[in-house]
């Protein structure tokens, strides 16, 4: 028995089931994201939406029609970006990119 659990250790198996060899099972905060994801698909402004600033997802959805219209899919898709963007971690696309430096 003793060598079995030598031998298995030095072969870099583990045999006390670490949580580092056992996948994690998915969050909630995992799963809104993809279903924030997914929406910004088909919808831009839904992650806002799904979070209650209805006002904020209807705006990124007219302006994702308008800048598909004028810029095309690069456009509708920058749209979505930014409101997963402020959906997901507050900020909007470009304080991202271009943070204000402070004094």
């Amino acid at each position: 028995m003793a060598n079995e659990t030598r031998n298995s250790e030095s072969a870099g198996v583990s045999t006390s089931g670490s949580p580092s060899s056992i996948p994690e099972a998915p969050t909630d905060v995992t799963v809104a994201r993809a279903v924030k994801i997914a929406g910004e698909r088909f919808a831009p402004g839904a992650s806002l939406m799904l979070d209650g600033d209805v006002r904020g997802g209807v705006l990124h959805t007219i302006a994702a029609g308008i800048a598909a219209r004028f810029i095309g899919p690069i456009g509708f898709g920058l749209v979505a970006l930014n409101s997963y963007s402020k959906s997901t971690s507050g900020k909007y696309l470009h304080e991202h990119l271009f943070p204000q430096k402070r004094s």
